[in-house]
């Protein structure tokens, strides 16, 4: 099921579909305060996790020419020193190997969305193929992510998924210590946890003005 039969299911109470063959439909939405990302991983001696609330993303679909094209542009970026483990310790040294001091800024930019499917119409849960860009320590390497999306309400929506990520991929060296004793696993799992609104909703027709 395409991205734009999606839309048209979540925005139901929108007139969408009753629009002219000319008309383009814009979608604009941002991150509400309450979306985390994480990241967990393992050393020789515990598992860890770093997480951080402090998330800015925003994003817009674009419906044109009576549901026959779209386009979507999305991004998020957090900083690093944002995300926290309890420990100061721990913090510093994850810090230190994400290279924070060049690049501060974690950042993931949707280029794709390969596939939406509904998975239970009854609780308006729906499943999201998407493709994206993920750049940390200044390398960038694209990714499939699945994310499960949940209709909260008319203009919110729940987004949840995960990816293994490897950060040798990222020039990034695991933080070890003790003469190596201590290592971190070079495998790291982020977790994506986004509370999506849309803000804005218009209707344009081809001459760009507003419908009512």
């Amino acid at each position: 099921m395409k991205l734009i039969i999606i839309i048209v299911l979540f925005f139901g109470s929108i007139s969408i579909l009753g629009q002219s063959n000319n008309s383009i439909t814009y979608l604009d939405f941002g991150l509400l305060s309450k979306s985390s990302i994480e990241f967990k991983g393992e050393s020789t001696i515990n598992t860890f996790n770093f997480r951080s609330e402090s998330l800015k993303g925003n994003g817009a679909f674009i419906i044109d020419n009576f549901l026959k094209d779209s386009s979507y542009i999305a991004e998020i970026s957090v900083d690093i020193e944002s995300f926290d483990s309890g420990s100061d310790l721990m913090n510093s040294d994850m810090y230190d190997a994400l290279k924070y001091e060049d690049y501060p800024l974690i950042n993931f930019k949707l280029i794709k969305i390969n596939n939406i499917e509904e998975s239970n119409s009854v609780k308006k849960i729906f499943n999201a193929d998407i493709r994206g860009v993920l750049t940390v320590g200044g390398k960038s390497n694209k990714m499939d992510i699945i994310f499960e999306i949940v209709m909260l309400s008319d203009s919110t929506f729940y987004l949840k998924g995960n990816k293994s990520i490897s950060m040798p991929d990222f020039n990034i060296d695991p933080p070890s210590k003790l003469f190596g004793l201590i290592q971190v696993d070079d495998t790291l799992i982020i977790y994506f946890n986004l509370y999506v609104k849309f803000k804005k909703i218009f209707f344009f027709n081809s001459n760009l003005s507003i419908l009512k």
